[in-house]
């Protein structure tokens, strides 16, 4: 009978700490309601439990798994404002193929831990038999590809975030989404790495092509093809382009959306864009590729690293921070909910 009364003062004691807590809860989701006011209410519910849980100290009592709260501040670092630069080197680490038994069919970036994001139509039919490979590893005789789930999408803006299947040690973002949004005119790039042994000398083509928003005009310097000695990193850098131009023939873009002249090739949808900064040696991520558009236009490509002495003219379609981000807060706000 001891024991009992000793329980039940133990529940009681237990029962008051909850309602402490509760009320904790409450006014901190309170807070969290005035200061996002204008986000929407789907994440508004997700970022208010997480700030309500740690006001309550239920992070310390291990409500939240441990290891999701590392992926959490992962992905809230990925989304930080502060920019983090990336040199070539860095880049190359992050470039991941999504392959199939037939070979590649897109990319994907890295983005720490055991997050990937891709372009969603690349992944749209499934992941069974699909698998991530770096590309700085590409002709290895030891297996460096893993398989992967799709765990969000935005068809929206034709983005999925991925998760691999094995575990991974680090929880730090190999990069962050800047918050520069590409102008009209500015240059941006996509890298591809090339397998084999680094180039010698140097390859830069500079080269015109026809104008998206007049087809009998010729539109000088549209893009480039860089390739610097010694490394494996192929840049494309191409100009941004009005949206409008695309507009009439495919549709039209948000403006979460914009266009380059970058010329690309089939299989390349969900590879990063870039913006590099003064100098040559460092860059930003801004968004993803999402699509191509072909012209009646060949432009000579002499001694060009990839094997082609004529290429047709192309721009991509890609995805900026607000698309990226909304896929994110987006997968944040689920999370939110599993509370064990």
């Amino acid at each position: 009978m001891l024991g009992l009364l000793s329980n039940i003062k133990s529940n009681e004691a237990w029962i008051e700490e909850l309602h402490d807590d509760m009320e904790s809860i409450l006014k901190a989701i309170e807070a969290e309601r005035v200061r996002a006011q204008k986000m929407s209410r789907r994440m508004f519910i997700g970022t208010s439990v997480v700030a309500a849980a740690s006001a309550a100290g239920l992070y310390r009592a291990g409500v939240f798994d441990k290891t999701e709260t590392k992926e959490r501040e992962l992905l809230e670092n990925f989304l930080s404002p502060s920019e983090v630069p990336l040199t070539r080197k860095e880049i190359e680490v992050i470039l991941y193929d999504i392959e199939d038994k037939d070979g590649t069919v897109g990319r994907a970036v890295h983005i720490g831990g055991n997050y990937f994001i891709t372009a969603n139509h690349v992944v749209s039919r499934g992941v069974v038999g699909k698998r991530l490979l770096p590309q700085h590893r590409r002709g290895y005789q030891w297996d460096f590809s893993s398989e992967f789930n799709i765990i969000a999408v935005d068809k929206r803006s034709d983005l999925a975030l991925l998760k691999t299947n094995y575990e991974r040690v680090e929880y730090k973002p190999r990069l962050h989404i800047s918050n520069r949004k590409p102008m009209l005119g500015e240059s941006i790039s996509e890298f591809t790495f090339l397998s084999g042994s680094a180039v010698t000398e140097e390859y830069r083509l500079d080269y015109s092509g026809m104008d998206p928003c007049n087809n009998k005009k010729i539109e000088q310097n549209i893009g480039s093809i860089i390739l610097l000695k010694g490394t494996h990193l192929l840049e494309k850098v191409g100009k941004v382009q009005d949206r409008v131009c695309y507009d009439k023939g495919y549709g039209k873009f948000s403006s979460d959306h914009g266009v380059a002249t970058i010329n690309v090739f089939n299989g390349e949808s969900g590879s990063p864009i870039f913006i590099k900064l003064d100098g040559d040696e460092y860059y930003v991520f801004i968004g993803l590729t999402h699509s191509a558009f072909g012209f009646k236009n060949g432009i000579k490509t002499p001694n060009n690293p990839l094997g082609y002495n004529m290429m047709q003219q192309t721009s991509v379609g890609f995805t900026t921070r607000n698309a990226v981000e909304r896929l994110i807060r987006n997968y944040l706000a689920k999370m939110s909910y599993n509370i064990k």
